[in-house]
């Protein structure tokens, strides 16, 4: 299980914000901190598919000072979200 925070984030994938990840809105940042996460979980081609719905339902809601998530959450999430 990887923990992911404020000072252990994955790589970021650039795909919508240049300037780098961000969270605690709804954004380019926050979409690129969804894929990222996604991407170094389930791999790219699952992530492309649903890091939208990760960043409205998940990162948009990362508090803007510290926070914590763990591969085996965005697991869990992804499972109930492919099993919609």
């Amino acid at each position: 299980m990887k923990i992911y925070n404020v000072f252990n984030l994955p790589l970021h994938i650039v795909k919508h914000s240049p300037t780098g990840l961000a969270w605690g809105y709804a954004g380019s940042g926050p979409a690129d901190l969804a894929l990222s996460l996604l991407t170094d979980v389930i791999g790219r081609e699952e992530a492309e598919k649903y890091y939208q719905d990760y960043t409205l339902e998940c990162v948009a809601n990362f508090p803007h000072g510290r926070w914590q998530v763990t591969s085996d959450e965005i697991k869990e999430w992804y499972n109930e979200k492919r099993n919609d």
